[in-house]
């Protein structure tokens, strides 16, 4: 069903050397599977990442609009929703938070499915974004390092392609994502052999966190070791 759920949306392929590149992400935010990892630590783990803090105000936030819609509602899926450490960065979360309790209100009753709303809120969410220079983020360094080690393209060439494409694909691509998913990210492009399809390596790179970018109850239960909060 993730493979499904990806092919709604694609990605433009950036412009420049970055088409060159076939760089391609999905742009469909998938639901996520969750099942309960067990009981909530007494004491929360000290953050890892510097905007630790800020993903989890906005993950409370998600996750008590979340309940709030839910006619079966409860504190065990608060905390089934809280448990879960999303892909997503504090400022896309937030915003997502308001865009899909605005649709909600909205529809009502007649609301579309999960996969719709979610595309439709990231749509509006990051269409005329414009996140500047990604260059130091770590999933662009990354993908620039392995432009450099693999098609040597050199690391100025790679940054100019990226400030040369549009502000929703370099979200897309960058801090559209926490700094915990931009690190499992590089460290997917860091370790991944050249030989490997380019495409291949970055929809498989960037779809390990496209799926847990936001939790959602839909599916719960089908996947225990997911994503459970960073210890």
């Amino acid at each position: 069903m993730v493979a499904d759920r990806r092919s709604f949306f694609r990605l433009a392929r950036e412009q420049g050397r970055l088409r060159a590149m076939a760089v391609k992400s999905s742009m469909l935010v998938p639901l996520l599977l969750l099942g309960l990892v067990g009981p909530l630590a007494c004491r929360r783990p000290e953050p890892k990442f510097p905007d630790d803090v800020g993903v989890a105000e906005a993950r409370a936030k998600w996750c008590a609009m979340i309940n709030k819609h839910r006619s079966d509602g409860t504190a065990t899926v608060l905390a089934e929703c809280e448990a879960f450490y999303p892909a997503a960065s504090a400022p896309f979360l937030n915003k997502m938070v308001g865009c899909y309790d605005k649709l909600l209100n909205e529809y009502g009753d007649d609301a579309p499915d999960s996969v719709t709303l979610i595309d439709n809120c990231t749509q509006q969410v990051l269409g005329g974004a414009d996140p500047g220079d990604v260059s130091d983020t770590p999933a662009v360094k990354a993908r620039c390092e392995r432009m450099l080690r693999c098609q040597q393209v050199p690391i100025a060439a790679c940054n100019k392609s990226f400030a040369e494409v549009d502000g929703m694909s370099r979200a897309v691509l960058s801090n559209m994502y926490n700094l915990k998913a931009q690190a499992e990210v590089a460290a997917c492009l860091n370790d991944t052999a050249c030989s490997e399809a380019e495409e291949d390596v970055q929809d498989r790179c960037y779809g390990a966190v496209q799926d847990k970018l936001v939790w959602l109850p839909i599916m719960l239960g089908q996947d225990p070791g997911l994503a459970p909060d960073p210890s």
